[in-house]
């Protein structure tokens, strides 16, 4: 297991939702701080925005890797996340947390292929 994905679980494990363990984790390939990933990663945790927490912070890193600017423009490359998604789906069947959670993947297992994928795709 890559140092990235056992970086995410541990940061997942210790307390962080699923979206600042993988926003944190890949924080200095956006160019931020652990502190401004916490804070922009908090509200998209545990299906709040119906995608997938860890989805939601792999798509931010992916289109603003060494560019976020600000909380307003988190995404601008529709390729990359669909390209995400994809990937993601073809592991997990949905990007969907509620329906992930119902049974198809373990927060835990969403946190370690958003890492996975993430690491492939950088």
């Amino acid at each position: 297991m890559s140092s990235k994905i056992e970086k995410a679980a541990l940061e997942f494990k210790n307390g962080k939702n699923c979206s600042q363990a993988i926003l944190c984790t890949f924080a200095e390939e956006t160019g931020i701080s652990n502190e401004d990933a916490m804070s922009i990663a908090a509200p998209l945790g545990g299906g709040k925005k119906i995608k997938c927490g860890a989805v939601l912070a792999a798509e931010i890193i992916l289109c603003n890797s060494g560019s976020i600017k600000d909380k307003e423009d988190l995404y601008n490359n529709s390729e990359k996340i669909a390209d995400f998604e994809n990937r993601f789906k073809e592991k997990n069947t949905s990007i969907i947390c509620k329906e992930l959670k119902a049974g198809l993947r373990s927060c835990m297992g969403c946190v370690k292929d958003s890492a996975a994928i993430l690491e492939e795709m950088i």
